[in-house]
């Protein structure tokens, strides 16, 4: 259940992509107004996370995360249906706010569920299928369009209606009580703690550097000296998030063997090396590779992040977990807009280095945290 919930929640996130010119003529808008939409969505999105996975360790998982696929379901429905722009616009917001009481509380349930020396096995299958989903969702507008572009929210909308019935078949035995969290620890405690903070730390600097590269390096092929046609861009991109779901699984293993800061550390040097790739490409397969280099590493990474959220204070792991993906999706909400500055500035070439430099910051905050979790075992 948590695994096709992590695939269905994030279909609707980056299908606009693909639906950018049939939205326009349905509504007779710029592209501006179009893509007001991923902004729409992601307010919400990262704002609610803020406390819904906290709720779930004292309501109980099932409640909040059923709750969450109804609301996104509702709104997914309202997208489709919408007669005008501000319509549809609601209908994101309201796809945004369901989201963000299901992403925290799935991570969450996955940790309940899983044994220590399974559990970035678990985490990495959740990120594969997670990443499977980002790639997959503008693939299944572009299919949707050739029928109806509405299809594509109806077709999202009905998924998570069939996620919600499975939860209540999931959680019909004693499940819940295993997830409903007691514990004297504050919200106020959590998100001042130093390795919480550490954590949150890496994953906004992961996601700001990842999307930054990938938003600009889309616009990049487009114009001088390259000129690729939004198919051949499609599919660069699209190499990285197939590489990030193969890797995935075996990430989690690595996570299980040598551990959660060796794997993050190894992703984030290969990360910079992926960086530097994309810096020294000069043709599609040096970008495809670029790609599949980045995307395999952002699986390391992920794999330790999401097995080290539902470690690090486990009797409420629902509240770190939305602290976490709050800060992660707010580096990926925000990259694209301060990286704007180094891009029209300089190009490309001085993102890509520049990302190479940020991105070993993250070696530098996994040593904190290893260092604080060592001080709090003495």
């Amino acid at each position: 259940m948590a695994y096709a919930g992590g695939f269905i929640g994030p279909l609707a996130g980056n299908t606009i992509l693909a639906l950018i010119e049939p939205l326009k003529d349905a509504y007779g808008v710029g592209i501006e107004q179009i893509l007001l939409s991923i902004p729409v969505y992601m307010i919400p999105f990262v704002l609610f996370q803020l406390f819904s996975g906290t709720i779930s360790d004292h309501l109980g998982r099932k409640a909040v995360v059923a709750s969450g696929f109804l609301i996104y379901s509702v709104g997914s429905f309202l997208c489709g249906w919408a007669p005008d722009i501000n319509a549809f616009l609601g209908g994101r917001f309201v796809q945004g706010l369901g989201f963000a009481f299901v992403t925290p509380v799935l991570h969450a349930i996955v940790g309940d569920f899983t044994r220590d020396d399974r559990r970035g096995v678990s985490m990495g299958i959740f990120g594969a299928v997670t990443a499977g989903a980002v790639s997959t969702g503008p693939l299944i507008a572009g299919f949707m369009n050739t029928i109806d572009w509405r299809w594509t929210f109806y077709l999202i909308a009905l998924l998570a209606v069939l996620v919600f019935v499975a939860i209540q078949v999931a959680f019909r035995g004693g499940e819940e009580k295993h997830t409903r969290q007691k514990s004297d620890v504050s919200i106020r405690k959590i998100a001042t703690d130093p390795a919480v903070i550490a954590l949150c730390a890496a994953g906004f600097l992961t996601f700001f550097v990842f999307i930054g590269v990938i938003s600009y390096t889309a616009d990049a092929l487009s114009i001088n000296p390259y000129f690729y046609d939004p198919a051949t861009i499609g599919v660069v991109l699209f190499s990285g998030g197939i590489g990030g779901v193969i890797i995935s699984p075996f990430a989690g293993m690595l996570v299980d063997k040598i551990g959660r800061f060796r794997t993050a550390s190894i992703g984030f040097v290969f990360t910079s090396v992926g960086m530097l790739i994309f810096y020294f490409a000069s043709g599609f397969w040096g970008f495809i590779l670029a790609m599949v280099v980045v995307g395999c590493a952002a699986a390391a990474i992920w794999a330790s992040l999401l097995t080290l959220t539902v470690e690090i204070v486990p009797e409420r792991r629902g509240a770190v977990a939305s602290l976490f993906n709050s800060s992660r999706f707010a580096g990926y909400a925000i990259s694209p807009v301060l990286f704007a500055g180094v891009y029209f500035s300089m190009g490309v070439g001085p993102l890509y280095l520049a990302s190479a430099l940020l991105t070993l910051l993250g070696i530098v905050i996994m040593v904190w945290m290893k260092r604080i979790l060592a001080k709090r075992r003495r």
